[in-house]
C-alpha cells in the first residue's frame, strides 16, 4: 500500500465518523459565517482577500471526504 492510499483511507476513517458529519462540520459553518461577516466589515482589501481566501480553506476542508472519494474512483478507473 503505497503512502497516498493510507492517507486517502485515513481522510475516509476520520471524516466517516459522526463527530465530523455533527460537531466539526457545525464550527466549519460557524468559522465560514463569521468569516463572511468579517469580510462584510473589513477596512481594507487585504482583509476581504484573506476572509475569501479562507473561506476557500474551510470548504476544502468541508469538502474532502467527497474529493478523496472522486480521486479514489478515478484512480481505479485508470487502473
Amino acid at each position: 500500500m503505497s503512502d497516498y492510499q493510507k492517507l486517502d483511507e485515513d481522510i475516509l476513517g476520520l471524516t466517516g465518523t459522526a463527530e465530523w458529519k455533527g460537531s466539526f462540520m457545525k464550527i466549519l459553518e460557524a468559522e465560514a459565517a463569521a468569516s463572511l461577516q468579517n469580510q462584510l466589515e473589513a477596512h481594507d482589501w487585504d482583509e476581504v482577500n484573506y476572509q475569501r481566501g479562507y473561506r476557500k480553506a474551510l470548504e476544502f476542508v468541508a469538502n474532502i471526504r467527497e474529493v478523496t472519494q472522486t480521486l479514489m474512483a478515478q484512480n481505479d478507473a485508470d487502473v
